[in-house]
């Protein structure tokens, strides 16, 4: 299990994983939005309920960053080969 961090740390992790794999390809500033408006929304929710949250947006920061990492070690793969 991953150690629990501060809820703006990992705001701010997820922030910086979606600007940089998803916003700046893009060039749409939508799923920045979404996770700021999620946030938000969830500010006030039980802890039990924001402990869930907050690993979930863990893990998709982190699914997020392996799955850029796969697609450029199989692009330079592809390239080798």
């Amino acid at each position: 299990m991953a150690k629990q961090q501060h809820p703006k740390a990992v705001l701010r992790l997820l922030l910086r994983v979606v600007d940089k794999h998803i916003t700046s390809v893009a060039g749409n500033p939508q799923w920045r939005q979404h996770v700021l408006q999620q946030f938000r929304q969830h500010k006030d929710a039980d802890l039990v309920q924001q402990q869930r949250l907050l690993l979930m947006a863990q893990e998709y920061a982190d699914l997020v960053r392996n799955i850029a990492h796969y697609q450029v070690g199989a692009g330079l793969f592809e390239y080798i080969m």
